[in-house]
């Protein structure tokens, strides 16, 4: 089994897309990249909006991004 490891996080702009609703989250049509990281496809929807399975040919990796909805940003989480 692969193992992920986490290094941190990485803000990436939408440079005029407009965020997500959550109930537009599963109509979503992602760019064919978020900055340096190339869009496979859709892995899974959570509270906070979309996962995608990417491809980072930096580091020759496969990465998770997650694409934030406006129903809930990231700055609203409580822990």
């Amino acid at each position: 089994m692969n193992r992920l490891s986490v290094r941190g996080t990485i803000r990436l702009t939408l440079g005029g897309i407009s965020a997500l609703k959550h109930e537009d989250a599963n109509l979503f049509s992602p760019p064919g990249a978020f900055g340096p990281f190339r869009v496979m496809h859709q892995i899974g929807i959570g509270v906070l909006g979309p996962v995608f399975r990417t491809y980072d040919p930096e580091s020759d990796r496969l990465v998770a991004v997650k694409a934030f909805s406006l129903d809930f940003l990231p700055e609203q989480a409580e822990i």
